[in-house]
């Protein structure tokens, strides 16, 4: 699946998708540049422009993959402390600053994506997993089968992709390839215009169920 905007906005964005591991990379060689930066220019303090990368990480990875980022920042910042003296209480405070704007965006992050999951409830189903055929989506639900219609329902509501196949008890990929053909089905290419063309529809309207 091809990233969209969702991914980067949407706290945890790239937790559950390809991207997570490949972005943790990125985040990780920007860290490495800017402390070889702060190393070859002892008399400058570069390490605060290190915020940038730390909070992309605490906003949209997984809490494993922000670790491995967070991780490297702190065994950079210690470095920097024992290389450059002179600058010690500098980097220590730049430290401290962005650990505190690190932890509170994370903790920030975590209320959000707990409200976005309560913003509309997620299908009823029964035992075995199969949904409501009395709650369906208000656009043609003909195009799609039973279980990408529970999917995007979930999807809508905010779920990632690992929730949705714990909800449903699919795999992951599984997941991905339903959400594939309701996205091929509607004629869209994303989860930001599949919650946008369900907030249109008035999804979460009691009078739309049928």
């Amino acid at each position: 699946m091809s990233l969209s905007y969702e991914g980067l906005i949407r706290p945890y964005g790239l937790a559950d998708g390809p991207w997570g591991v490949p972005a943790a990379a990125v985040l990780i060689a920007i860290l490495g540049c800017l402390g070889a930066i702060e190393f070859l220019t002892p008399d400058v303090v570069v390490g605060a422009l290190a915020v940038l990368p730390i909070l992309a990480a605490v906003w949209l990875l997984s809490t494993r993959a922000a670790a491995a980022v967070s991780t490297v920042a702190t065994l950079l910042f210690v470095a920097a402390v024992v290389i450059e003296p002179a600058n010690r209480l500098s980097l220590l405070v730049v430290g401290a600053a962005l650990s505190a704007t690190a932890a509170t965006a994370r903790w920030y992050a975590a209320g959000l994506a707990v409200v976005l999951k309560t913003q509309a409830p997620p299908p009823q189903t029964t035992p075995d997993g199969e949904s409501d055929k009395t709650d369906r989506l208000p656009w043609d639900g003909r195009l799609l089968t039973s279980r990408e219609e529970d999917v995007a329902r979930l999807a809508i509501a905010g779920y990632r992709s690992a929730e949705i196949a714990q909800r449903l008890h699919i795999g992951r990929r599984t997941v991905e390839s339903h959400l594939a053909g309701v996205y091929s089905k509607l004629g869209i290419r994303s989860r930001v215009q599949l919650i946008t063309m369900a907030a249109a529809s008035s999804i979460t309207s009691p009078q739309h169920h049928r």
